[in-house]
């Protein structure tokens, strides 16, 4: 009996002991970032020194990584493909070959600057290379993308290019599609030569498929959007960042800085010290 008794109390104690945890696991509430080391949740903040994904504590400060990117305003072809070195630049070894379609309607790129700039005041920040008819969403499976982009390159820009080439510009320009929330953009020349300009990336890509214009209209072509936020201006020189930082080989449409890249840390810095 004596044994019996022993073991009922001993199931007793364990099925107690059970319950309790089964309770606390039941009102277990994860701990914030931050909170696990015993820090204010609003001391947690990204730090774009730290590799993609890698959490570090500097100073009682949690730190979280941020990927940047840089962003040329480039318009169609007349600023040179999404892969080419300058807005305005055209590299005849490897660029397209020209065809005549005069029966074919163009873009008019007339104000093309304005709008983009007046669209970044809406925290919109677009880019060309995205006509609507056919569809360029970069979210459109490769394929049905390079077909769509060489009919587009000879509708509106009366050129025809190799499949090689239109599969180049589509990996520039899916550097839109690496953006998340947190990312920073760094805009060389904008809105003039003399300033550049500094984004926080707030939603990822979109296509946009709600504006209604004609097919000449410049607003047909800048259907890429990235939502951002923070948008700032700042002038070139001592103190900020000199236009060299953004000179070759940073001269694609869109181009993400690598934590290996020798400007990433320059960058970095100058987030860090005007408190981005």
């Amino acid at each position: 009996m004596c044994i019996v008794a022993v073991v009922i109390v001993m199931a007793l104690v364990v099925w107690e002991g059970l319950s309790a945890l089964r309770v606390q696991a039941e009102h277990h509430v994860a701990p914030r970032l931050g909170q696990e080391w015993g820090l204010p949740e609003g001391q947690v903040r990204q730090d774009p020194r730290v590799p993609q994904g890698i959490v570090s504590c500097e100073g009682g400060v949690i730190f979280m990584s941020r990927q940047l990117f840089v962003w040329r305003m480039a318009p169609g072809p007349s600023a040179g493909e999404p892969c080419e070195n300058t807005p305005g630049h055209k590299d005849a070894s490897r660029g397209p070959r020209e065809i005549s379609h005069p029966e074919q309607g163009h873009i008019n790129y007339t104000g093309a600057l304005d709008y983009v700039f007046d669209e970044l005041s809406h925290s919109r920040l677009r880019l060309g290379w995205g006509v609507a008819n056919p569809e360029l969403d970069l979210r459109l499976e490769e394929h049905i993308w390079i077909e769509h982009y060489r009919m587009a390159c000879q509708k509106y820009w009366s050129v025809d290019p190799e499949t090689s080439h239109a599969m180049g510009s589509r990996h520039v320009l899916c550097g839109l599609l690496e953006m998340s929330a947190g990312d920073v953009v760094f805009m060389p020349k904008s809105p003039d030569d003399g300033h550049f300009m500094v984004a926080t990336v707030r939603r990822p890509y979109a296509f946009d498929h709600a504006t209604v214009v004609e097919e000449a209209d410049v607003r047909n072509d800048f259907r890429h959007v990235i939502g951002v936020e923070d948008t700032m201006r700042y002038a070139y020189g001592a103190g900020t960042l000199y236009p060299g930082m953004f000179e070759a080989p940073l001269r694609e449409a869109i181009q993400r800085i690598s934590e290996d890249d020798p400007s990433y840390r320059t960058l970095a810095d100058f987030l860090r010290s005007w408190g981005r």
